[in-house]
């Protein structure tokens, strides 16, 4: 108020009008600027909020991908458990043999050991 009253008393109708002017296009320029500005705000909105959507839709269709796994995860452990109570008696069965191939092996070397001990020694090859 007290601007409008200084602006009365000080300046001319000449004055007054180019401010007037003035005023004008500065309240058009905000007024451009500030809808230009709603405008990029409301794009950006626009895409925030499709960005949330795609990410809604993305989180719950890894969510049911994940619970997918998780069962067949499950299986497969319940599967790999059943294999291995059906194979725990062949299993044994092979480490038994096992060992017992480790033994005759030993022992093959036993017996063979008296007949290479006498070729070393019939050619005195005592190193060996």
């Amino acid at each position: 108020a007290e601007y409008a009253i200084n602006m009365l008393q000080n300046e001319s109708l000449a004055g007054l009008l180019d401010r007037d002017a003035t005023l004008v296009r500065e309240i058009k320029s905000i007024d451009t600027d500030m809808k230009m500005l709603v405008h990029e705000n409301y794009k950006k909105f626009i895409f925030a909020t499709d960005t949330i959507r795609s990410m809604r839709h993305n989180v719950d269709e890894m969510e049911e991908k994940m619970e997918e796994l998780k069962q067949d995860m499950s299986s497969i452990y319940e599967k790999a458990e059943e294999i291995t109570c059906q194979l725990a008696p062949t299993r044994n069965k092979i480490e038994k043999l096992v060992s017992v191939r480790q033994l005759l092996k030993k022992l093959e070397f036993l017996f063979e050991l008296p007949l290479r001990l006498s070729r070393s020694i019939e050619l005195k090859a005592y190193a060996q």
